[in-house]
């Protein structure tokens, strides 16, 4: 603050500076009091001196304007709830110019002033003015009295002058009841009506006030380790240099009484189980009732005074983290019955890489923190304006600096910075996966993808999901999470609509991914109604093979939605060039763009250090990977033809793998081994826990034997893990594993798949050289930084 701006205003000839006493104290940040009648001139040239204020509260008898330095309150009169407790008019027309050049009240004013406003309106007595009081009371007695009697009368003002020239003000503290009924029956007796309409004025604007409190509430959540804590104490002391006050909260306000303890540290956030979903329900019943009393009573004084209200957690928080707060019924209905709860005003929803976060305080595993985070992200977009994202990988005093700054830009009434999206150099486009995260190949994909992308353009690239649960998060995706339990397959949250609508999200495009998928179809109506551009990925070529599983379901779905899907997509994006003819075939012109699967080069530290190298161990192992769909992956056709190999090839070493989730067909995929003698050479594991790049170095070959397949990242997996591969032509990635020249090709046959495996294993001295011939060829052409920049390039062509 410049010193010279605050002289500035008291030298002023119609002010008087009521307090500091010691400018000098205060110049570097503080309360600075100024008297003027009417208080309205004053306020104009406060604000032409200094700026407009981060808050203006005007009250009938103080103007309060609060900057980042410190507080100016310009006092129109001398008053307490209505009543006149000094003569503002006396006061100013009898002040004296002190030393330092500023009109100062006469010392008899000065002291009963000081003595008065802290009795009335606080109650107490400042022990700091005992030097005033009794100086005003000897050097300046005539006044002093005088004053004291035109506020309380002839009795009090004689037991008040004598407590002072004793030097015994602070016996007044046990009088105030009665001092402030003095006061009231003076005013009263000296000009009722001009009292009654003043009084009516203080409570009218006090009223208007609570109804509607300038100050905010604000709420702060993250994980443990987030820093939460810490960075409240340094807002608090910001606002605290501001003048303004702090009400604190921790996860609820405990009704009109409050609770003097904060919360303790929690060690162990997860050791109670939930309660029952009656119980749990009921616990809901009682947080509504104790933040709507508290909000409507408490809450709602402190901020129509000068208290901001701040809660370390709120309601919200049981989202994100319902076992810390043992809720056990379901996250559906705490979310609609949170929407009708007391709002804040700012959510500071504190985020940040969990590497940084974690060591911080080991509460939680690393698995459960990145999904919070990740839960947290998506907390703040639903939060709309009143969310605010914190970064806490940076130093506290930047994170502090940046929350102070969003609390600034809020009560200068400023707007939350919307996210825009610019062409030139950043898009945003969501992809829609709506059972994202699982363990298939589409959410490998838009996990990889999204990561990367948003490494290159952050926030470019989020992920709608409407999965009520969320598993397996890499913490690297941006969800936008609209979680949606229905029977009907082709209902959508209607949240998401909504906020489609209001493109609250800011997404210049969405993207499609999965053939056939009827949440798809419906997300499409709106899109196109709502005017939104997309993109739709099918990830499986439209081959006559893709329409024999359940085959009558999707003729009705092609004509109702498939094909209006594609008519209605700025693009189609394939995964390999081979999948444009089968779409030409069926009529459709649209534009395609061919960008292919990628893979997370990362991953290698997940091969262990002992790998098997191929063709060495006493047995050979020919894995699969991927779902047991015999229709679709053609597991029926290598069982077979893995059965034809066996008796015609002698190749007595060679045993079958095949690791995934049943589809169904799992059963009869067994049974048919057993029928062609395959017992003790063909083995189903199920699914696997390991990383999949440990199971493909137990390998020697991988085989992908699909009738029709997108692409097949299985394979890019294997071709990292440096394993030889067997694909069938059918699927996409092949052209790569031809490029690459670490592989075999074959016709989804029963003859080319055993054919293939024949050639396969004559030539297994090779397989070690062609396992690293696949590796490099995926390092240097298929990862997920060069498919990320392929797919932006293309979405600035289409979006």
């Amino acid at each position: 603050m410049e010193t010279k701006l605050i002289k500035t205003l008291a030298s002023l000839s119609d002010v008087v500076l009521l307090r500091p006493h010691e400018l000098e104290e205060s110049l570097d940040g503080g309360d600075f009091d100024f008297l003027q009648l009417g208080g309205d001139e004053l306020g104009l040239r406060v604000e032409e001196i200094l700026g407009k204020p981060l808050v203006k509260i005007t009250r009938t008898y103080v103007h309060q304007r609060y900057y980042e330095w410190g507080q100016i309150d310009v006092l129109p009169s001398l008053e307490w709830n209505g009543f006149r407790y000094a003569d503002a008019e006396v006061v100013m027309a009898s002040a004296i110019v002190g030393p330092e050049g500023f009109r100062r009240p006469r010392l008899g004013h000065d002291g009963v002033i000081s003595w008065l406003t802290s009795l009335l309106w606080g109650g107490f007595y400042k022990e700091k003015y005992d030097g005033i009081i009794t100086s005003a009371a000897h050097d300046d007695s005539e006044c002093f009295y005088e004053s004291l009697e035109w506020a309380l009368g002839v009795g009090w003002a004689d037991e008040m002058m004598a407590w002072a020239q004793r030097g015994e003000a602070r016996k007044s503290a046990k009088h105030v009841k009665s001092i402030r009924m003095a006061l009231k029956w003076k005013q009263f007796r000296r000009s009722g009506g001009d009292t009654i309409c003043s009084v009516a004025r203080h409570w009218w604007c006090e009223a208007r006030h609570h109804l509607k409190p300038q100050l905010p509430m604000l709420a702060f959540v993250g994980p443990d380790g987030s820093g939460k804590s810490s960075v409240i104490a340094g807002v608090a002391d910001k606002l605290s240099k501001m003048g303004l006050q702090q009400k604190f909260l921790h996860w609820r306000p405990y009704g009109v009484q409050g609770r003097e303890d904060l919360g303790q540290p929690v060690s162990n956030p997860h050791a109670d189980l939930p309660r029952g979903w009656l119980s749990s329900t009921v616990k809901l019943g009682v947080l509504f009732w104790d933040w709507w009393l508290a909000s409507l009573t408490v809450l709602k004084h402190a901020r129509a005074k000068t208290s901001l209200v701040i809660s370390d957690r709120y309601y919200n928080d049981m989202l994100v983290d319902p076992i810390r707060y043992r809720y056990g019924a379901g996250l559906g209905l705490a979310r609609r019955v949170f929407k009708r709860f007391p709002q804040p005003e700012l959510v500071f929803v504190l985020v940040g890489d969990p590497e940084i976060i974690l060591p911080r305080k080991r509460e939680i595993p690393m698995d459960i923190l990145s999904q919070q985070l990740v839960l947290y992200r998506n907390l703040e977009r639903r939060l709309g304006d009143r969310g605010r994202l914190i970064n806490v990988n940076d130093s506290l005093e930047d994170v502090i600096e940046d929350v102070f700054s969003h609390l600034k830009a809020y009560l200068r009434g400023e707007k939350k910075e919307s996210f825009k999206a610019d062409m030139s150099r950043h898009l945003r486009v969501a992809q829609f996966v709506p059972h994202y995260p699982s363990v298939e190949g589409i959410s490998a994909y838009c996990r990889g993808l999204s990561k990367e992308m948003n490494l290159i353009s952050p926030r470019s690239c989020p992920v709608i999901t409407l999965r009520t649960e969320l598993k397996n998060l890499s913490g690297d995706e941006e969800l936008l999470h609209y979680p949606h339990n229905s029977r009907n397959p082709m209902s959508l949250p209607k949240d998401l609509i909504r906020d489609l609508e209001n493109n609250v999200h800011q997404l210049d495009g969405v993207v499609f991914h999965g053939a056939y998928h009827p949440k798809i179809g419906m997300l499409r109506h709106h899109l196109t109604r709502i005017g939104i551009p997309f993109i739709f990925v099918p990830h499986d070529p439209y081959v006559p093979e893709l329409t024999q599983h359940h085959a009558l379901r999707k003729w009705a779905f092609w004509h109702v939605f498939e094909k209006r899907t594609i008519r209605n997509a700025v693009a189609v994006q394939l995964l390999a060039g081979e999948h444009e003819r089968p779409l030409r075939e069926l009529g459709f012109d649209i534009p395609t763009e061919v960008i292919p699967n990628g893979c997370e080069l990362e991953t290698i530290s997940e091969i262990p250090d002992q790998v098997r190298i191929p063709g060495t161990g006493d047995r050979v192992r020919i894995q699969f990977i991927g779902r047991m769909d015999r229709n679709h992956k053609g597991l029926d056709l290598l069982v077979e033809a893995f059965g034809q190999f066996v008796r015609e090839g002698s190749f007595n070493e060679v045993d079958l793998i095949l690791t995934g989730n049943d589809w169904e067909d799992r059963e009869e995929l067994e049974n048919l081994s057993l029928k062609l003698g395959l017992k003790d050479r063909v083995f189903f594991t199920g699914p696997r826990p390991e990383h999949s790049l440990v199971i493909h170095s137990e390998a020697d070959v991988v085989i992908l034997p699909s009738r029709f397949d997108g692409f097949g990242l299985c394979i890019v997996e294997a071709m990292l893990a440096a394993r030889p591969v067997l694909v069938s032509r059918r699927a996409g990635v092949s052209s790569h594993v031809d490029d690459a020249g670490g592989g075999w090709l074959f016709e989804p046959t029963v003859e080319g798949i055993k054919d293939g495996l024949i050639q396969a294993c004559l030539a297994r001295l090779e397989w070690p050289a062609m396992g690293e011939a696949n590796r490099h060829y995926v390092v240097n052409n298929l990862t997920w930084k060069q498919a990320a920049q392929k797919t932006l390039d293309m979405y600035r062509r289409h979006f």
